[in-house]
């Protein structure tokens, strides 16, 4: 099942630690090759961002290339369900459930990391489509025909208030 997507797409990421933070608790990481495209972005003001994003990115990188190269539990754990999605989403969705368990095992059995936590952006490239899991408010974007569009939508207070039409 190995994929080689070498000069099939480019993957671009780009952080930035904003305008209030003095440290940046992003951790991004991808493989064009695989078609790999991961972000995780620590939740500010809460201890220990930076381990929960440089975790979680670490975990869904080895789960997806493992995958990717066909030496993954995930896949066989995927082809004996009854779902309806591609494989390709449901590996995607499971890697991220299995480094979100991981983070919170550490945030509850490390005093250091109590409480740290982070958004999530995983992308695998597969069959000229693209399986997306995000949580929180990091964003996937396309750039398409000299357009960029966003992909995903924010997981959010302020995006819920915007959805009801009480913010703009």
């Amino acid at each position: 099942m190995t994929v080689n997507l070498k000069g099939k797409i480019d993957i671009v990421s780009r952080t930035h630690e904003g305008r209030v933070r003095d440290h940046n608790e992003d951790y991004i990481s991808d493989n064009a090759t695989l078609g790999i495209a991961l972000l995780a972005d620590g939740m500010g003001g809460l201890n220990a961002g930076e381990i929960a994003s440089s975790m979680s990115v670490n975990l869904l990188m080895e789960e997806l290339i493992a995958y990717r190269l066909g030496d993954s539990a995930l896949a066989a754990e995927m082809g004996h369900n009854e779902s309806k999605l591609p494989i390709e989403a449901q590996v995607v969705r499971r890697a991220v459930e299995k480094a979100n368990e991981a983070v919170f095992h550490v945030s509850q059995t490390q005093p250091q990391y109590r409480g740290m936590g982070t958004t999530v952006v995983a992308s695998l490239f597969y069959d000229n489509k693209v399986a997306i899991a995000h949580i929180g408010d990091s964003r996937v974007y396309r750039f398409r025909s000299g357009k960029l569009e966003q992909i995903t939508k924010d997981h959010s207070f302020v995006q819920e208030l915007i959805d009801k039409g009480l913010f703009s």
